[in-house]
């Protein structure tokens, strides 16, 4: 998750320094990784992409809104997987969250210390 001033409540964020022991939501119940498909435009997994006007969410993605949405924006996640995108977790697990997934939990999934808790069902 990205805010403005360049903080983060996700484990990557511009500068973050952070480590496991900051993953206090728990390394299974936060994403690490999220797939984002190119239609919105090309991002890149090193460096900034130079010239454009969001340099930041072209690396890092954004859990504020659900993935695959009609609306998407470029910092969404997405993926041409009919219902489903796949998620990398900080415990290497990676599971596929459902485009239909409650907006409260798939936030908290991306907060390291919201102390939020995350049933299973949300997991395809």
């Amino acid at each position: 998750m990205i805010r403005q001033g360049g903080g983060g409540s996700g484990i990557f964020y511009h500068n973050s320094n952070l480590g496991f022991v900051d993953v206090r939501d728990g390394s299974s119940q936060t994403v690490f990784v999220g797939e984002r498909n190119s239609k919105l435009g090309y991002s890149t997994w090193v460096g900034v992409v130079h010239g454009v006007k969001y340099a930041i969410p072209r690396i890092v993605g954004s859990t504020a809104r659900t993935p695959n949405r009609p609306d998407a924006q470029f910092e969404d996640f997405s993926s041409h997987h009919p219902g489903t995108t796949q998620f990398l977790f900080g415990d290497g697990a990676v599971r596929p969250i459902a485009d239909e997934i409650d907006g409260r939990a798939y936030h908290a999934l991306g907060t390291r210390q919201g102390n939020e808790v995350i049933g299973g069902g949300v997991f395809q």
